[in-house]
């Protein structure tokens, strides 16, 4: 049987054999060690509920919206490194005691679609309402008649749908009697 190359890869004096028993097993080597490579720095925040087998994995270099214990502001930063060791997060400017931080901030998504799909509701319905009430008969006064009804359903959807996004903003995650963060390192060595 030939190769593309012209070589036998059975031939009778064993080269064709011991090449390609070479290849396969530097394919096999690359094979263990390339995932074995990969498995190294698994280290990551975890944040765990009490009493739930769910747990929220934090890998480094995800940007975090954070909140120090005594402070009322906000901090946002990417995760550089994790300490393990001392418990410790790096981010770009400054490190912080895993103890340190009182809660996390996420922003939703979900109350900004539902807010624009409340508001062209509104809309539509606006616009429904005054074709509809520009092919009708003519009202009392030989105008034609929009109602209060249609008016009141527009107005209430489309301020809902401006209301909803600036309450349901933000998903805020207490650390404390209930959630806990913790440094976890999964390195083999």
């Amino acid at each position: 049987m030939k190769t593309k190359n012209g070589n036998y890869l059975f031939s009778n004096d064993g080269h064709g054999l011991v090449q390609s028993f070479l290849r396969l097993a530097f394919l096999a080597i690359c094979l263990c060690v390339i995932p074995a490579g990969t498995a190294f720095g698994q280290k990551f925040l975890q944040i765990e509920k009490k009493g739930s087998l769910y747990t929220r994995k934090i890998p480094v270099g995800e940007v975090l919206t954070y909140r120090l214990s005594g402070d009322a502001t906000w901090y946002t930063g990417e995760i550089v490194r994790l300490l393990p060791e001392d418990s410790i997060v790096l981010f770009h400017d400054r490190f912080v005691k895993l103890g340190q931080i009182h809660a996390f901030r996420y922003v939703r998504r979900a109350p900004a679609s539902i807010g624009q799909s409340l508001f062209w509701f509104g809309v539509g319905w606006s616009a429904f309402a005054i074709v509809g009430t520009a092919t009708d008969d003519v009202g009392k006064l030989g105008v034609p008649d929009y109602r209060w009804s249609d008016a009141l359903v527009s107005s209430t959807t489309i301020g809902t749908s401006w209301l909803i996004p600036r309450i349901f903003k933000y998903r805020i995650i207490r650390f404390g009697n209930k959630k806990r963060l913790r440094i976890l390192d999964l390195d083999p060595i």
